[in-house]
């Protein structure tokens, strides 16, 4: 939670990175990516499980194969997305 007296200024779903950028001499100009809040959208849960079944480097094993997930999570995103709200991209 945003302790300053101001308004909250970050959008209200972000995603920060813990990483330093290598390309060349480029730096960011007031240090490392961890303090840059890179505005994104929702992600619903199902997409959280499709990252975890289908990245290999997470290992994550599925009951069921592909054919009977894959349409199901599908279904299931599909129904979330039609009643999301979407957070602004802006600060709250």
């Amino acid at each position: 939670m945003y302790k300053g007296s101001q308004p909250y200024p970050y959008p209200q779903a972000h995603l920060q990175i813990n990483a330093e950028l290598v390309v060349g001499d480029i730096r960011p100009p007031k240090g490392s990516l961890a303090h840059v809040h890179f505005p994104t959208r929702r992600m619903p849960f199902e997409g959280i499980i499709r990252l975890l079944a289908e990245a290999e480097q997470f290992g994550v094993p599925c009951a069921d194969p592909p054919e009977v997930w894959r349409p199901l999570l599908a279904t299931a995103e599909a129904e979330f997305l039609a009643i999301a709200h979407d957070a602004p991209l802006g600060p709250a």
